[in-house]
């Protein structure tokens, strides 16, 4: 289905198992201040508990770090110097939205890490074995009235992902996406065709595969545009019709009952679901509802400037693969670039730069061991620009230098302070993390769409294989979570030796 600005499309809802019906919402509009609320509807004002409020989110999209990557690494080489005629459903019941107060967390904390098979609220009883179609009905989806199978908080590279997951299964699912449309950012991202097919299924993976184009996504070895990989992602989302996108919904705050679970996005509006991942990036939102008493990635000591850059045409012929060059403190990864055709035209580069931190600090950007955003074109001065070009010139060798340097003239740059997160919980009741939201790591692991992938896949082969979201979910943690603590403690490794901590 294509993409939604505010409103979704119309959407007919399958019939849902009888055994199990979550309120829902219908026609459900931004929620109104609490006293006019009640006075309007004569309903019980919106509860406000149950969420830490959200983090600042503020900046644009480009050069965030969501649910992928900056660079996909391998193992370093290191050198010196839906148009459909359905009818709309049928709805009734409520009158207003009561958004009920969610627990915060879940379960009882002990130890760190938490253990993965720790009990998760009780699910719903079952007096059947019931079937695939049985699954799919309960997780129905009903865009008009704000109402998800499953929600997808985050509409990057691991959200959709996710999306497209779930439907290769059947179940359909609403993603929210906080931008008005996604824009160039990251630089490289590597896509095994065969690990992503077993996620998404075939029917997505040819969409996909045309988009970066059949040569290119069979090699690999060269990682893809971040761009091209996220354009080819969409085209599959779009064309699918149990996929709503809703863009320009920033949620804030989540939470969840024994029932259901909600998302309230800044300007009020409220979506309820039967299931809601996050795939929400490194400041996640919905992480602070799975893990309130560990909310926060941790800053890694230091920025990577990310940019892209014409490979010379001596050095077409014999791209190599990803390469690391380290200059005194600094290093630089450079990562050719796979076209559609399979040619290498282009290369992406990372300069990894533990000696600005005062900078990144001064504008914002980072505050004690946080990471507060990705820093604006317009935070990093002139000055420091020039510094960087300057430096490029002695600190690297061609034909890298004069495309890094020419890059900073350009300001074609974008400064990305580095977030890890080491997740104890991945998983509260109805609510789940994946991609970075869920286990947020260096780039020189070279793992993290690989990562949010296997997460996709194993969250919507558990969806799919039961109509119980507590325990499909708590599968999904216990088979996930130990990878994930390991490949975040592995790049923690290589971070606190990088940046001398």
């Amino acid at each position: 289905m294509g993409q939604v600005g505010g409103s979704p499309d119309e959407d007919e809802t399958p019939g849902r198992s009888a055994a199990w019906t979550p309120p829902r919402a219908p026609q459900v509009e931004a929620l109104r201040e609490p006293a006019e609320k009640e006075a309007a509807d004569g309903c019980p004002a919106v509860p406000e508990g149950g969420t830490v409020p959200a983090q600042d989110t503020s900046g644009p999209s480009c050069g965030t770090t969501d649910d992928d990557s900056l660079f996909e690494a391998v193992r370093p080489r290191t050198r010196s110097s839906r148009d459909r005629s359905r009818p709309p459903p049928t709805r009734t019941g409520l009158h207003c939205l009561e958004v009920p107060t969610a627990p915060r967390g879940g379960g009882i904390r002990g130890n760190s890490p938490r253990s993965a098979s720790r009990h998760l609220a009780a699910p719903h009883t079952r007096s059947a074995v019931h079937t695939q179609e049985a699954v799919i009905s309960s997780y129905a989806s009903d865009p008009e009235s704000n109402h998800a199978g499953v929600l997808i908080v985050g509409g990057s590279l691991g959200g959709l992902t996710t999306a497209l997951a779930l439907a290769s299964r059947g179940l359909p699912s609403v993603v929210l996406e906080r931008t008005g449309g996604r824009t160039q950012r990251g630089v490289a991202i590597l896509v095994t065709g065969a690990r992503l097919q077993r996620a998404i299924g075939p029917a997505a993976q040819d969409v996909v595969g045309e988009a970066l184009g059949p040569s290119s996504t069979s090699q690999g070895a060269l990682p893809h545009a971040w761009w091209d990989v996220y354009s080819a992602l969409r085209s599959a989302v779009d064309a699918d019709p149990l996929i709503t996108v809703v863009e320009k919904a920033h949620v804030v705050k989540v939470g969840q009952d024994s029932a259901s679970v909600w998302a309230r996005t800044e300007t009020g509006e409220a979506w309820t679901a039967d299931v809601l991942v996050g795939a929400d990036g490194y400041r996640s939102v919905v992480r602070r509802h799975v893990d309130a008493e560990h909310p926060d990635a941790a800053y890694a000591g230091y920025v990577v400037w990310l940019g892209q850059s014409a490979l010379p045409p001596s050095h077409r012929d014999r791209p190599g693969g990803p390469d690391f060059f380290p200059s005194g403190d600094d290093m630089l990864a450079v990562y050719p670039l796979a076209e559609r055709d399979g040619q290498v035209t282009r290369f992406g580069w990372g300069w990894f730069d533990p000696n600005r931190n005062a900078h990144f600090r001064r504008i914002g950007a980072v505050a004690g061991k946080r990471v507060m955003r990705t820093p604006r074109p317009g935070d990093i001065p002139d000055e420091l620009y020039r510094t960087m070009a300057t430096a490029a010139g002695h600190k690297w060798d061609e034909p890298w230098r004069s495309a890094v340097a020419e890059a900073f003239h350009a300001r074609e740059v974008v400064a990305t302070p580095i977030a890890e997160y080491l997740p104890d919980r991945v998983v509260s009741g109805r609510v789940a993390l994946l991609g970075d939201a869920a286990h947020a790591q260096t780039p020189m692991t070279g793992a993290g769409f690989e990562e949010a992938v296997t997460d996709a896949r194993v969250i919507a082969d558990a969806l799919a294989g039961t109509d119980s979201p507590e325990r499909a979910l708590e599968r999904y943690e216990l088979h996930r979570l130990a990878d994930m603590r390991h490949r975040v403690s592995a790049g923690q490794s290589f971070s606190r030796s990088f940046a001398g901590a």
